[in-house]
Formats: C-alpha cells, structure tokens, sequence
C-alpha cells in the first residue's frame, strides 16, 4: 500500500492470460480495457465472500448489502452508502488485440458466442500477455478509515478474482483470465530474477507444487474468512447465490501438461512477457476438452439445465443463469500457468422444481472424477 496525495492506494501489474473479451458500446467492435467490468467482477467475488461468512438469507443479506455498498458505492438517497470510498481505475501498459479468427477457431465450443454468428461479426479480444495496471485508492472527501476497510475489502476481492475468476465475456469458461505480473529483481551478477507477489498477506502468485499450492490456498481462504467473522455453523438448505462456503463451493487446482517453465521462456528471451502461445492455447484446448467429458455425463437435454441457461430444447430454453462451474486459469510462482476449476452449489433457478438439485451432487462427482482421470496432477482446496 502506498500513499499518493495522503490517500491510501493499491496498484497491481497485470497481465492477461487468456484471450479477454471486453466490448464497449458494440460489444463486436473494438475492445475497451474498461474499470466498470472490473469492479463488476470484484463485487461478484466480495458479494460470494461475504455471502460465505454470513450466509444469504435475508438479515445476511442486508448486511452483505451494507458492506459491499460501503466498498464498491451504491445510489444516493436517504440512509443509503452513496459514491464508493474507493476508485478503481486502469492504466493500459501494452493491449493488443485481435478478431476470433486469429487463433481461437479451435476453441469454439468453449467460447461459444464469440466467434461470427450469422450477419454478426466475429468478437475482437485482447490477446494474452497484453499489461495493464489496476489501481486500487482512496476517494477525496471520505475519512481514512472508510477508505482504508473499503481498500482492504476490494484487494480480498481482487484476490479471489485472480484465482479463481476472470473478466469479460466468457470469463465462465476461461477466458478473461489476468495474473499479477511476477516482480522483476535485477541481479548483481548480471540477468534477473523473478519473485512471486505477496500484498497485505495475499499471495497473487500460487506454489509451483500443486499439494503446497492448495494448501496455502486453502490456509489463506480460511484466514480471510476468519478476517471477516466467518460464522461456523453448517448450511441447513442450499444458499439463494453463489456463496463461498466449504459446503456450498468446491475448488480444484490442478497442473496443465507441456507447459513451458520460467527458466525457459527465459533461454529464449521471454523475460518481460510469461504468456506463450503455446502455454495458453493449450491450456485453453486441455479444458475445452475437460468441459467436454463432464458435460458428456449428463445425456438428457433437461440435466443439462445444471450448467445454466438458456438452453436450446430443455425447458429452460427462455431463461437466463450462469453456469454455477467456472474454468479459468492463474499463475504459479514459476510463472507456469496453473488451471482452477470452482464449482458453486446454490439454488439453480427461482422455482426450484424446475432442475432436480441433485443434479448439483452429481456434477460434483463428474467434476472430480473427470478431472482426475484428465490430469495426472489435482488437488482439491480444503478451507474452513
């Protein structure tokens, strides 16, 4: 944390990891690096951190209300929270972009609706590596301590948001995914050497051993869950939204296949940019084939209503939810890429006799199950 004009600030050096679709006014035009789809995602991660510590009925709800308003803002008006404490901002460092066409026609079915659909144009992205700040600071005209909570509040945000998330169209299945830069260190004896991220007592870069990954993962949720007075009795029914709660989300790490180490890309000159080519594309096709097998699982077109909708031919072809299973991607502290799979189980659709809720248990299961008999390398992130 720094202080910039006697406020308190955070600024984090990104770098896009996977293809990141943002559209402005025309969402098939050019691409806008825009800091309204950020915070949008950071308030999803509070709301889904905050629900998990206090559950999400309707007292937990109007306290979750009340602190997510005093981080992120909400409408003026009597008794209500007003402008955030907090602005979130970016600073583009090096965006390029590209059309659908230019390597992503593979991956279609997993980021179905980006390529050209009938007379509308192909989705333009932001390609992997591209860098670009994200500035964290206080708002002139609110006290210290309100900036400094609402601060801290939205860098556990941005935390989850790193590793489990993503921004953007399609950040459900992976695209959208941004990692903090690795910190450069210029070495005495010539070259550099690169150092994971530790802010405030979040690590942004996961172990580069898988078991140790998940545990540190799992010791760290727990602990910023205990930060914000988690309460430790069980769930008695499934949560109304997505919570993150032991009972209610499950999170696997597990290692892609092929990838090129640090010390590699660094042989060939790589030093200031992680993201290969080669490393994100076929992280990317590993897990378009991982959704293909869990989905696979499910034969009748009405289960198939657990991954969201709508769905063309089931009976909630006319109804919208996002899928409660999230694909994405982070980076270890050897800068390979490393693939997260977080599975939300919380009522799919407002009348719950639509979509039996046991189709939730049994995803579970596929889940694991494909993602074990995909990867040689998996662990599941035990948090309390």
């Amino acid at each position: 944390m720094s202080k910039e004009h006697s406020l308190p600030s955070v600024r984090l050096p990104l770098e896009t990891l996977t293809p990141l679709f943002l559209g402005g006014a025309d969402p098939r035009g050019d691409p806008e690096l825009r800091a309204s789809s950020i915070r949008g995602a950071l308030r999803f991660w509070l709301r889904a951190l905050l629900g998990g510590c206090y559950g999400s009925d309707d007292q937990a709800l109007a306290e979750i209300r009340r602190l997510e308003a005093e981080t992120f803002g909400e409408a003026g008006g009597e008794g209500k929270a007003g402008a955030s404490p907090i602005v979130v901002r970016t600073m583009r460092v090096r965006m390029q972009k590209q059309a659908f066409e230019q390597n992503l026609q593979s991956l279609t079915y997993l980021l179905f609706g980006m390529q050209k659909v009938g007379s509308l144009n192909a989705r333009q992205y932001f390609i992997p590596g591209s860098q670009f700040n994200l500035i964290l600071e206080g708002r002139s005209g609110t006290s210290v301590e309100q900036q400094e909570k609402a601060l801290r509040r939205a860098l556990l945000a941005t935390w989850l948001l790193i590793h489990l998330g993503g921004v953007g169209a399609r950040s459900r299945r992976a695209a959208g995914s941004v990692g903090v830069r690795l910190h450069s260190v210029k070495m005495p004896e010539g070259g550099r050497r690169y150092q994971p991220v530790l802010l405030q007592g979040l690590p942004f870069h996961l172990r580069s051993q898988l078991d140790d990954a998940a545990q540190r993962f799992g010791d760290t949720l727990s602990r910023i869950r205990q930060e914000l007075g988690a309460q430790s009795r069980p769930l008695q029914s499934l949560p109304q939204w997505e919570i993150l709660h032991p009972q209610a989300c499950s999170i696997w790490l597990f290692s892609f296949d092929k990838l090129t180490s640090t010390s590699q890309k660094a042989a060939k000159g790589r030093e200031q940019h992680f993201v290969t080519d080669s490393d994100w594309q076929l992280a990317m096709n590993q897990l378009q084939q991982l959704l293909r097998n869990i989905r696979g699982e499910f034969k009748e077109i009405d289960d198939r209503a657990v991954f969201g909708a709508p769905l063309r031919g089931s009976q909630v072809q006319k109804m919208r939810r996002p899928s409660p299973l999230l694909l994405s991607v982070t980076l270890a502290a050897n800068g390979q890429l490393m693939g997260v799979v977080t599975l939300f189980r919380a009522q799919l659709y407002k009348d719950p006799g639509l979509v039996d809720s046991s189709l939730l248990d049994k995803l579970t299961k596929a889940v694991d199950r494909q993602l074990r008999s995909s990867f040689s390398n998996v662990a599941e992130v035990q948090y309390a």
